[in-house]
């Protein structure tokens, strides 16, 4: 073998290590999905996902809902577990929200068979489950 291949097998093998250092080195990893589906009160054409991504270093949650053109202008407020974790304008028939520990901000304590609510007012729209 060429001291070139060598050298190309060595830098693939030493870039293998690290990156697999790296990931040990962050340790556990816990991401959870959930997919939210319309109530009946809701648009039956609403559909919506949440996700937790959580590692040693940061934890971030978001909420997305589409399908909300008929409540556009409308505040959607975000639960988890019965608690309101935030709120948004629906804009453009679609709704977000992104949370993060990160610079400091709060995220709310998630684990398997979390609820996830989106309420408009009174009115539960979607709901599902992590």
């Amino acid at each position: 073998m060429s001291i070139l291949r060598r050298a190309i097998v060595m830098l693939i093998v030493a870039g293998v290590l690290s990156s697999a250092a790296d990931v040990f080195a962050k340790g556990p990893r816990t991401l959870l999905n959930a997919t939210l589906k319309p109530t009946a009160a809701g648009p039956a054409v609403a559909k919506g996902k949440a996700k937790f991504d959580q590692s040693a270093s940061r934890t971030n949650f978001s909420v997305e809902a589409e399908n909300l053109r008929g409540l556009n202008g409308l505040t959607a407020s975000f639960f988890v577990n019965g608690t309101q974790v935030g709120s948004t304008v629906i804009t453009l028939g679609r709704a977000k929200l992104e949370l993060t520990n990160e610079r400091g901000g709060r995220v709310p304590a998630v684990a398997a068979g979390s609820k996830v609510v989106i309420n408009v007012g009174l009115t539960t729209i979607l709901s599902g489950s992590f």
